[in-house]
């Protein structure tokens, strides 16, 4: 004698399967929201609105990003060291 009847055991693996499906599609929306190589992902929209509304400029953190490789960026002939030393790349 089983547990379960061949109906129970049926409705109980449809149940899970569909289950299985409604967590995977949920799971992988998650999975997007966080993911570093999407460029709309949670955290990277933070980090704008926390900046933006810290500098009252709404470009703040590409502004800071341009900033950064600008000045690191010795092939660029606008960076600061460049400019000062009158460097040509």
């Amino acid at each position: 004698m089983s547990i379960l009847s061949d109906k129970q055991a049926l409705v109980l693996g449809l149940a899970v399967l569909v289950g299985g499906v409604v967590v995977y599609h949920r799971a992988k929306g998650v999975v997007q929201a966080v993911n570093p190589l999407n460029p709309d992902n949670v955290i990277h929209r933070t980090a704008e609105q926390l900046a933006a509304e810290a500098t009252g400029n709404p470009d703040a953190l590409q502004d800071g990003f341009d900033l950064l490789f600008t000045t690191f960026d010795f092939s660029n002939p606008n960076n600061w060291f460049n400019r000062i030393t009158g460097r040509k790349p």
